[in-house]
């Protein structure tokens, strides 16, 4: 796992263990709970859970099912802290297998999703049906739901690199006739634009017409992809949740281009008795692109 963040974590984990308000919660909860009354402190708690050599599996099974109820009671924010430092020696394993694998993903990103699935996994959580065992159940469950969203990110960052492919073409696929750039962008942003963003905008103002894309997908997907400009910058940078509107936005848009384009390679492929793979994404763009123009004309 990354140091700065382990340490982050770590210290974050040691302040809430010392906060006022924190042992104030934990002098609450020894009162509803007989079973912490044996630990003065939550750092007391934190430690049995956390000795490797206490096989007393039993007894940390009931700590981790009073901590995991009284957050699917509470939803209390403190709880949740104190249960995510216990996790964290299982869910750093998790974040450690695939925090090198995600080139363009934010490494706290990772690790704020990882957190997100052990805390609705901790809600859900039936203890009739997994009594046993309940920290590792819960981590190893944030271990699928990670695996799961970690594979539909691959798939966002190939669809990216492809459709990157796609908008900055080679030679044979620039236009012909010199254009003017403001007469496609339609602002002074795009003066002196190159070639490869001239036919880029090109593309995404057919795909736009024939309605795979809508516009607003089209100026995400020219502004992150083509521009490279960050996405909390064209989202205003303090808006969380307008940021992860325009993020969703552009992977659905991605994901419909690329399926599109993919249909369009393999018919491409079938067409010429070839491999679909051994047809370059550029000859499938240049087909594309001719076959919609005819259509919208």
């Amino acid at each position: 796992m990354s140091n700065r963040i382990e340490n982050q974590i770590e210290r974050e984990f040691l302040m809430l263990l010392k906060s006022g308000r924190f042992l104030k919660k934990y002098r609450q909860l020894r009162a509803r709970y007989k079973e912490l009354c044996l630990f003065e402190s939550p750092k007391a708690v934190a430690n049995f859970l956390h000795d490797r050599s206490n096989k007393n599996y039993q007894a940390k099974d009931k700590l981790f099912k009073i901590l995991v109820i009284e957050y699917q009671k509470s939803r209390d924010s403190l709880v949740a802290l104190y249960l995510l430092g216990l996790l964290f020696p299982g869910l750093g394993k998790v974040y450690g297998r695939y925090c090198s694998k995600l080139s363009q993903v934010d490494k706290e990103e990772l690790f704020d999703q990882i957190t997100t699935f052990c805390l609705k996994t901790a809600v859900d959580y039936d203890f009739s049906r997994r009594p046993n065992k309940v920290a590792k159940n819960i981590v190893m469950d944030t271990f699928g739901k990670t695996s799961k969203w970690f594979n539909r990110m691959i798939e966002v960052q190939i669809a990216e690199t492809a459709l990157n492919e796609l908008l900055n073409p080679g030679p044979q696929v620039r236009p012909q006739v010199p254009v003017d750039p403001r007469s496609l962008f339609g602002s002074e942003e795009y003066d002196g634009a190159s070639a490869d963003l001239i036919v880029a905008k090109e593309v995404l103002l057919v795909l736009t017409e024939a309605s795979i894309i809508s516009n607003l997908d089209m100026q995400v997907i020219l502004d992150t992809l083509i521009l490279r400009k960050s996405l909390a910058a064209i989202c205003g940078g303090t808006d969380t949740r307008n940021y992860e509107r325009i993020k969703k936005r552009r992977q659905r848009a991605v994901n419909a281009l690329w399926q599109h384009i993919e249909r369009e390679r393999r018919e491409y492929a079938q067409s010429e008795e070839l491999m679909a793979q051994s047809v370059p994404l550029s000859s499938v763009l240049r087909d594309m692109l001719q076959a919609l123009k005819r259509d919208l004309h």
